[in-house]
């Protein structure tokens, strides 16, 4: 280790861990020098000499900061970044914020981020977000027509992790704790993404309103004084202390056992006498343990006291920062318009991503021609039957052997073309060319009607496609393969339908729809077909015919 006293700072190795005494040396320079002149270097070098890892600590520097810091980097290889609060917290000092030699906030504004326009920075009230300023966001103009956009599972995964990174980067900047404040900064996100999402801008109110809920959101954890006085807690906590017989007996003693409980250890024999344990304290901790308290229930008292407030505080921004919130609050404006603007950025990948993926699915899709009628079908499968006839007697009235036919196949399966054949160099051509000719015209007559049967089955599958899309997320029945193949037997289809689309989602419960609309129809002529059926075995029962009237009557419907 090299101690930088000009710094102040130290230069230690990256392949060794300080030792237990360096680590004390480290935190008592930082505390010292690092706090008097308000900055501290932390530079982390290899075995070459080079600097893997630097860290400059400015304002109020805190050893135990430090030192975090440096377990840090043993345990993941680099030092953590700070937060936006605690890097402003490293700005503050005793008499106010350190601007970083800046004279004005303006021009520590401008140092920081390059000259901005004073209306970007959010009021330090609170303010309705109609009246707030706008944000700074990049403006875009949303497109005359909005494109069509075909949401994907990939799609969807990349813009999730482009709002994990939005409130991921806001949580640190506020300090916003795990929870509900940041399951609702998650949705704030994801209404601030669709909205970029599906028409090209984003509302400045809203991104107003987001930052001023995040700002309010926000959270400041002390825990310094918890973690230095830690191993003090822990031993009133679990060392037993014995007050003498005449304070035992008095009244205020079994208050005072109360408000112990959990905090210190009151026993009424072989613990440590008070007055001899509140002694070692005051020697150790004289801040917190005055020589003046010599009553022992006040000596016990003040041991409760001084467990109870070594604890963590949770304050709000506003309470926390107090007159430097406004300067905090401007500095914040602008690191959160450079998150939203890299959340519009993400997000406008996955725009284009959705854009290119609808255009080619359109393009894939057949088109769905003009219904043929059924004049139409007859007048062309007419058409195709006489041409059919004229071309098999032009066959039969020509001298082809069976390469002549294998060449006709090639020639109207398109494997030959007419042209590519040499009129003097192919034997019986003129043959050949005749029963083409004849066969082709036939074959053309019927191009109209296969075509649109081809387009039929098209349809239909792109349709089952389509009617298909969000069935995956639909659940089998319980029970088992068996059991659940049971079930679903002794179901309709709409009800086994409606049952393995419970638990899905918007996806899954649309395709249910539409599933149970395809089946609306076969359920109508189901249940017509019934009634059909009773109402002739009622009508045949009204006839009153005997058994071997009704066996002749079958007979004679059977033998028409």
């Amino acid at each position: 280790m090299r101690v930088m006293a000009e710094s102040p700072g130290v230069d230690i190795s990256g392949e060794v861990r300080p030792s237990a005494a360096q680590l004390d040396a480290i935190r008592r320079m930082a505390d010292t020098l690092g706090a008097a002149r308000q900055g501290f270097n932390l530079d982390i070098s290899d075995n070459t000499g080079k600097v893997v890892a630097s860290k400059w600590y400015t304002g109020h520097v805190r050893g135990e900061r430090v030192i975090n810091d440096i377990r840090a980097f043993y345990e993941t290889g680099s030092l953590p970044q700070d937060s936006g609060l605690s890097g402003f917290h490293s700005l503050r000092t005793k008499g106010g914020v350190n601007l970083n030699g800046a004279r004005t906030l303006d021009e520590y504004i401008a140092q920081k981020y390059g000259s901005q326009p004073a209306v970007q920075a959010a009021p330090a009230a609170a303010v309705p977000a109609s009246e707030a300023a706008p944000a700074a966001v990049t403006p875009t103009t949303a497109e005359e027509t909005t494109p069509t956009l075909e949401r994907t599972a990939k799609s969807q995964s990349i813009q999730r992790r482009q709002e994990s990174q939005f409130v991921r980067e806001l949580s640190d900047l506020f300090g916003i704790p795990e929870g509900e404040s940041r399951a609702r900064l998650r949705q704030l996100a994801t209404q601030l993404a669709d909205q970029r999402r599906t028409t090209g801008s984003i509302d400045p109110a809203l991104a107003d309103s987001i930052f001023e809920e995040a700002y309010q959101q926000g959270r400041v954890i002390e825990e310094q004084f918890y973690n230095d006085h830690k191993a003090l807690k822990d031993e009133l906590r679990t060392r037993a202390v014995t007050l003498d017989a005449e304070s035992r007996n008095s009244a205020e003693y079994r208050d005072l056992r109360r408000s112990a409980m959990g905090r210190v250890r009151l026993t009424n024999e072989g613990g440590v006498p008070v007055d001899v344990r509140y002694m070692e304290l005051s020697q150790q901790y004289p801040g917190l343990f005055p020589e003046s308290i010599i009553n022992p229930l006040e000596q016990a008292r003040k041991m409760v006291e001084v467990a109870a407030s070594i604890r963590r505080s949770e304050s709000s921004l506003e309470s926390y920062l107090g007159e430097d919130a406004e300067i905090f609050r401007q500095d914040a404006r602008l690191r959160f318009d450079e998150a939203v603007n890299e959340l519009t950025d993400g997000v406008d990948k996955v725009r284009r991503l959705e854009e290119d993926t609808a255009r080619q699915t359109a393009a894939k899709r057949p088109q769905k021609l003009k219904p043929m009628t059924t004049r139409e079908v007859e007048r062309l499968k007419n058409e195709a039957a006489k041409l059919s006839r004229k071309a098999e007697r032009i066959m039969n009235s020509s001298a082809l052997t069976e390469e002549d036919k294998k060449l006709v196949d090639n020639l109207l399966n398109g494997s030959t073309k007419l042209s590519s054949l040499d009129p003097n160099a192919t034997p019986n051509f003129s043959e050949v060319k005749r029963v083409y000719e004849a066969k082709k015209a036939a074959q053309d007559a019927l191009r109209p009607w296969r075509e649109y049967q081809s387009q039929i089955k098209q349809n239909r599958i792109a349709e089952a496609q389509d009617m298909l899309e969000g069935t995956e997320e639909w659940q089998d029945k319980g029970g088992g393969d068996y059991f659940s193949g049971l079930r679903m037997a002794m179901e309709t289809a709409t009800r086994n339908i409606r049952d393995v689309s419970r638990k899905s989602g918007e996806a899954g419960k649309a395709a249910a729809r539409r599933m149970t609309e395809t089946f609306r129809g076969v359920s109508t002529h189901e249940a017509d077909k019934i009634k059909w059926e009773n109402r002739w075995r009622k009508e045949i029962k009204a006839l009153g015919l005997n058994q071997h009237e009704s066996a002749y009557t079958q007979i004679l419907g059977e033998l028409q």
